[in-house]
């Protein structure tokens, strides 16, 4: 039989690691262009966070003032967003980004 797989490490304590930890954030929503992993441009979304906090209601600081790409599959109607100050709740990715799952 394998061997039993470790278990995975507790993310670093200050929250530097934010992969799939449910937030919201804050801030003014951009259509963007991103260049994907093959290079070929393709039209996006990203959000300037004024704000943000966990599930847990703290603050992320450390996503103040940051571009996050927002990954919108979940949010049908983002386009009427663009250009607004909104608040989108989802799972982050780092801080690079956060996966939509509502918009407001």
């Amino acid at each position: 039989a394998p061997a039993a797989k470790p278990a995975p490490a507790a993310p670093a304590a200050g929250g530097e690691h934010h992969a799939g930890v449910k937030a919201e954030v804050t801030g003014k929503l951009e259509a963007k262009k991103f260049k994907n992993r093959k290079g070929e441009e393709k039209d996006g979304y990203a959000i300037t966070v004024t704000s943000a906090k966990g599930a847990d209601g703290k603050a992320l600081d450390n996503l103040k003032g940051k571009e996050l790409r927002v990954g919108a599959k979940a949010v049908a109607n983002i386009a009427s967003f663009v250009g607004k100050d909104v608040t989108i709740s989802g799972n982050l990715f780092g801080e690079k980004g956060i996966r939509a799952e509502s918009i407001k």
